[in-house]
């Protein structure tokens, strides 16, 4: 609703992203155009303008795609699919090293650049790792861990191809989540990764981008699902095609130096390395060198954090269990009063 925008919410919306808030006709962004008017036109003294000038420019800019037919709901993404438009409900768009990302209420669409074709494949490859389940069994333990992607192949000379996958509409994304975190709930977030990892060792599969952006949790159910970054994903062993930045930062000098040289190989403790990061990262300190000194978060965690894993997911795994206990004794259930439509809203 026009009424609830704030002054910081409107200075945010970029003049490409105008629709958020004029038309989709031009007799319904005019009108829209004269209740914001009203409200924020500068009358007061000590008022600078910008809010209303940003409105006359959202504005400007919405009535020339609605005369140029460029006007698009930003409530909605189309995709084709063999000849037909499949709609995908926006709650929320993100930006990612190779596109865009769509947040919907009940499935997650990558839109990945076409400069990125052999990413896309690669992910897909990693999707049909996860039919080769060991039993029904871990199937049932692991299978809400990872993705169901669907995939809609780009026609010829269009800019995208599109990966889309199932989402618990309960599920939200770390990076999502602004305000800290309690160490209880960052070592349950801890404990649903190292689950997956030492499943992604049976599988003798490396995922290499185990980050906030790419891991989403439910707060009530205490589990978390590792939706983005697959097209990273490589068998242990295996060169790897790319890696994000961030990542190579992470990694050891070594294996800095072989990426460089296009001859690094997929392993395990890529995926150790980045899971202390991320916790380094909730409890409120990537870099690590003030947890030890933060007297909130226990001794225990706080050196488990800054000292660098070893390279068997399993093993770690283990050592993790003495971490907990040390950290917060006898297991209990700590409450996350956090839920996605708080983030994401409504559809």
């Amino acid at each position: 609703m026009l009424e609830s925008l704030s002054a910081s919410e409107i200075l945010n919306v970029p003049t490409s992203e105008c629709e958020r808030i004029f038309g989709p006709t031009e007799t319904e962004a005019k009108e829209q155009y004269r209740h914001l008017s009203k409200r924020w036109y500068p009358r007061k003294d000590g008022d600078d303008g910008r809010v209303f000038a940003h409105i006359s420019l959202l504005h400007r800019v919405a009535l020339q795609k609605i005369r140029a037919g460029q006007w698009k709901d930003p409530r909605v993404e189309t995709i084709m699919n063999a000849g037909k438009e499949v709609k995908f409900t926006v709650l929320k768009r993100f930006k990612f090293e190779l596109g865009e990302a769509v947040t919907g209420q009940d499935e997650l669409l990558f839109l990945i650049d076409n400069q990125y074709d052999d990413l896309y494949l690669q992910a897909l490859a990693a999707q049909r790792i996860f039919t080769n389940w060991p039993s029904s069994r871990v199937r049932k333990e692991v299978e809400r861990y990872l993705p169901k992607f669907s995939s809609y192949p780009a026609p010829m000379k269009t800019e995208r191809r599109a990966v889309s996958t199932v989402r618990d509409r309960r599920l939200i994304r770390l990076r999502d989540i602004k305000e800290p975190l309690d160490p209880k709930h960052v070592a349950w977030i801890v404990s649903s990764l190292y689950d997956l990892l030492c499943y992604l060792q049976v599988m003798k599969l490396t995922h290499n981008a185990i980050s906030l952006d790419n891991y989403w949790i439910e707060p009530e159910a205490h589990y978390g699902a590792l939706l983005g970054g697959w097209w990273y994903a490589v068998p242990v062993g295996q060169r790897l095609a790319a890696l994000p930045t961030w990542a190579l930062a992470e990694a050891p000098a070594g294996f800095r130096a072989q990426a460089s040289a296009g001859v690094a190989k997929a392993k395990g403790i890529l995926g150790l390395l980045q899971l202390k990061a991320l916790a380094r990262e909730l409890l409120g300190d990537r870099p690590g060198g003030r947890l030890l000194h933060d007297k909130k978060i226990p001794r225990a965690l706080a050196t488990w954090a800054v000292l660098p894993p070893g390279d068997h997911p399993i093993k770690e795994y283990a050592g993790w269990q003495d971490v907990l206990k040390d950290s917060f004794g006898a297991r209990r259930y700590t409450k996350l009063d956090l839920r996605a439509s708080d983030i994401y809203g409504k559809e």
